[in-house]
């Protein structure tokens, strides 16, 4: 990984990275635990009422959601992604969690800007997402639909959709432009930017 305004090294990763730990830094250095670990009174109402798993992929200071779609392309009906153990052994949830608050410490920390939409706003996940073409099964691909302010994971590919912070950041980055130049209002050219 490159410092992006020095262009200094500052870590060199070999092969593939597994779902070992929940753990995440933040620019600073500091860690921040991704997934929340629900009490009984969570279970008993409000967002969580009715979960089972001890853990849920979540991160309440980004906002950050992972839902697990069950390669489902519906957006409705889904809980937020849970697990018995802090260790999610689900990748595309494990690195979905992990890659988009990469993406969001990026803009936050070195662009100043507060989530995609610039203003907070929840950044909702569904990761293990259906291909539309061919429901029910997996989908190779990543995306940003800003009609319903998602971003959808597939699991093709043995979960690489996920495993990549460039394919997570560039589809973070679609939920920014769309932001700052609707798509209603975008030239040929702007879409060809964005993209």
């Amino acid at each position: 990984l490159m410092d992006d305004a020095t262009g200094e090294v500052m870590r060199v990763e070999d092969g593939v990275m597994t779902a070992t730990t929940t753990e995440i830094y933040n620019m600073d250095g500091s860690m921040t635990a991704q997934g929340i670990r629900l009490t009984d009174a969570d279970r008993e109402s409000g967002t969580y009422a009715g979960y089972e798993g001890e853990y849920v992929a979540a991160d309440i200071s980004r906002k950050i959601y992972v839902y697990d779609a069950k390669q489902s392309t519906e957006i409705i009906g889904h809980k937020i992604a849970q697990s018995d153990s802090e260790k999610f052994a689900d990748d595309v949830v494990f690195y979905s969690l992990r890659n988009f608050a990469k993406a969001y410490d990026y803009y936050k920390y070195r662009l100043g800007r507060n989530s995609y939409n610039g203003s907070g706003g929840a950044i909702n996940v569904y990761a293990n997402f259906g291909d539309p073409e061919h429901p029910n099964s997996e989908w190779d691909n990543a995306s940003y639909n800003n009609d319903e302010n998602v971003f959808k994971v597939g699991s093709g590919k043995n979960g690489g959709f996920a495993r990549g912070i460039d394919i997570l950041a560039h589809e973070y980055t679609h939920g920014v432009m769309y932001t700052i130049v609707p798509s209603r209002f975008a030239s040929v050219d702007a879409k060809t930017v964005n993209e």
